[in-house]
């Protein structure tokens, strides 16, 4: 349309006190998930995916009963 675009965009990090506990157990389950052999980058989609509600079979098979 021959307009430039131009924006402004914002960090979408949460950087309050609840943020910052929720990235450091995310970090920590992510941590968990890589000990037990699965690559890095697929553990965090795997939880990225349970975190919006869908299931994961690797997570599963790698988690206890009591989880």
């Amino acid at each position: 349309c021959g307009h430039e675009l131009t924006g402004f965009f914002d960090d979408r990090r949460d950087c309050s006190e609840a943020g910052l506990k929720r990235r450091e157990k995310f970090g920590a389950l992510l941590d968990y998930v890589v000990e037990r052999g699965v690559e890095r980058t697929v553990a965090r989609q795997e939880l990225l995916k349970v975190l919006r509600g869908h299931t994961s079979e690797i997570l599963r098979k790698i988690t206890p009963p009591n989880f």
